[in-house]
């Protein structure tokens, strides 16, 4: 039996990451699989880029349904990035995954930006733009260029999308206090961090208890 190049993919797995509240992560163990909820989005709004790109992974993904992706990184997330990002009591959890790549639709970040913004995506993003106007159609068909294997000049940063979040592709996952506090031993700032850190979990603690 021969086997082809998307058969071989299905024997390796690569890590990606992705940061989201830990209610998130206690639905995907507790199901086993959860999608995007597009009711839960805020203010249940959908960009026309996210429409666009549903449609598109529909081509590009084998078997992906009618969802919209969920999205992670293709490389280990910077921890100041995501604290600075998030609120600091929020509880927000970094997941490992382990996927086949057919499940994963991976592009530049700067390129994708182009695409979230509405406008054009040149091939290579390093050539000098010409002066003419695109029109729409113009625009949204450059747009494709988004998953040729030939786009370049957006720079080395990736994310990625996938249908679904899995039980059984979740290797590791850590709170961002978590990280916070292993990063603050580390460089030996444990104390203030440690004692924010005591009084939020004894906030929330008396939050959960039954009155």
């Amino acid at each position: 039996m021969s086997v082809g190049p998307r058969d071989v993919e299905s024997y390796w797995t690569m890590e990606v990451w992705t940061v989201q509240p830990a209610e998130v992560l206690a639905a995907v163990e507790h199901s086993g699989c959860l999608y995007v909820e597009s009711s839960r989005l805020p203010a249940s709004y959908v960009p026309p880029a996210y429409r666009w790109l549903r449609q598109r992974l529909r081509h590009r993904i084998p078997g992906y349904g009618a969802h919209y992706p969920w999205w992670v990184y293709c490389a280990k997330p910077s921890l100041r990035k995501c604290r600075f990002s998030r609120p600091l009591d929020a509880e927000e959890v970094l997941i490992t995954l382990d996927v086949s790549p057919t499940e994963l639709a991976s592009f530049p970040v700067r390129a994708w930006n182009l695409v979230y913004c509405g406008k054009y995506l040149p091939l290579d993003g390093k050539a000098r733009r010409s002066g003419d106007r695109k029109t729409r159609q113009d625009v949204q068909s450059s747009w494709e260029n988004l998953f040729n294997p030939r786009l370049t000049g957006y720079g080395l940063a990736r994310e990625g999308v996938l249908e679904a979040l899995r039980a059984n592709q979740i290797v590791a996952s850590a709170t961002l206090w978590d990280r916070r506090l292993a990063l603050a031993e580390r460089r030996g700032r444990r104390g203030p961090l440690a004692a924010r850190w005591v009084e939020t979990e004894a906030q929330r603690g008396e939050a959960r208890a039954p009155s």
